[in-house]
This record gives C-alpha cells, structure tokens and sequence, in this order.
C-alpha cells in the first residue's frame, strides 16, 4: 500500500505542468485572434491571405491551440483524478472519459484545420479553391458546435467532484463550474458575445488550479496520507 500511495503522489506531481500547458494553450491561441488578427475566424479573404504570408506560423498556431491543449486535457485530467483515488470510481470514470472525448475534439479539429490549410496552400484554381475551402469551413464549424460543449461537461464533472473532495479551495471549484454553464450558453448566438469572458475565465481557472496544486502539494499529500492510513 506504502508503494501504491507513493506512485500515486509522484504521479500527480504532473497535474499542474500539464494545468499550465493548458492555460498557455488557451492564452496564446486566443491572443491571436482577439488581439493580433481578429478577422480571422470571420472573414474568409482576411484568413486566405493570413494563409499565404504566414502558413507556417499558422500549422504551429493550430498545433499550440488545439493539438497541445486536448493532449494536456487529458493528462490534466488523469493526474488530478489520480491524486485522490483510492479505489475505483464511477465519477472519475465519466470523469475521464470525457477528456478524453474533450481530447479527440481538440485534436480532430487541429488536424482537420491543418489539412485544410494544406490542401488551400496545394490547390492552385482560386474559383474552385474558394468554394472548397467554404465548403470545409461550414463543415467544421457544424463539428465544433456539435461537439464543443464535451470540455465544458468535463469541467462541470470535474469541479463537482472535486468540490465534494474537499480538497481543493471550493472559490477555484465554483469558478470552474460557472466557466462550464458560460461555455454552454456562448452555444447560442444571442450569448456569443460572452466568449472572450469564458475564454479569460477558462484560462485563468487552468493557471488557478495548476498554482494550487503546485503551492498546496504538501497539504494534500498529508491529505492522502491520512485517508490511505486504514488500508496499510
């Protein structure tokens, strides 16, 4: 049992590298389109032209946004569940699994921009070019509002549980939770305009509980220890 404890605490030492990596994910992807090129997501001239002139920049763009941010999700959410499991867990369990969907969301969408932007970079008739790449945008946008609320179930899931725990402060619980219900009412047009606050939050919910985690580590392995004391 000493053992089991122990790998378990080392193990959950990732939990705020991997909280950190998402809220630098969040933080750097979203700077680029709030600040320093705005248009992109609405204007398809403005995105064909930020495709010609920085392609490159954009591919790492993607990568940093989606692909790194699902990867980080996951494990987040694995290490975190990890650091206070004793046994097996119906809730950890949807837990988890619903990062993993938020992870394959992430990803399908990073790898399918990608492509896409390859395929804009490679086509070479500018008519038919422009159709497609319209055609894909309207496509993708159906796949992001389908499947863009499974990262807000996982953090109503997530802060919930931990909320019962008790073992991180219940102000960076609550917070997690209103991030999830904010990301479920941007769903609706008449809400969007909510979106930089829910990403700001989002951002800040991921470097909060990262930071708690990382100053609080003693505390919550006294914690562990104490629960993990009549199985020795």
């Amino acid at each position: 049992m000493y053992l089991h404890t122990n790998l378990k605490l080392r193990s959950t030492n990732y939990a705020p590298v991997w909280g950190c990596l998402c809220a630098t994910s969040i933080a750097i992807g979203w700077t680029v389109i709030f600040i320093i090129q705005p248009e992109f997501l609405t204007d398809l001239d403005a995105r064909q032209q930020l495709i010609n002139k920085h392609s490159a920049l954009l591919i790492l763009w993607y990568i940093i946004d989606w692909l790194v941010f699902g990867l980080s999700l996951a494990f987040f959410s694995f290490s975190i569940t990890g650091l206070i499991r004793s046994q097996f867990s119906i809730k950890e369990l949807l837990i988890n699994l619903t990062s993993i969907l938020s992870a394959s969301y992430c990803i399908s969408v990073g790898l399918a921009e990608i492509l896409g932007l390859l395929s804009q970079m490679s086509a070479t008739p500018y008519g038919n070019s422009q159709l497609q790449f319209q055609a894909f945008i309207m496509v993708l946008q159906k796949l992001r509002g389908s499947t863009e609320f499974s990262c807000d179930i996982w953090l109503l899931l997530l802060n919930t549980w931990l909320w019962s725990k008790k073992l991180v402060h219940k102000s960076v619980c609550l917070l997690g939770i209103i991030v999830g219900l904010l990301g479920f009412l941007i769903l609706f047009y008449q809400f969007y305009i909510l979106v930089m606050c829910y990403v700001a939050l989002h951002c800040f919910w991921f470097g909060s509980i990262s930071m708690l985690l990382l100053f609080k580590s003693d505390q919550i392995k006294e914690s562990l220890n104490t629960q993990a004391e009549p199985h020795r």
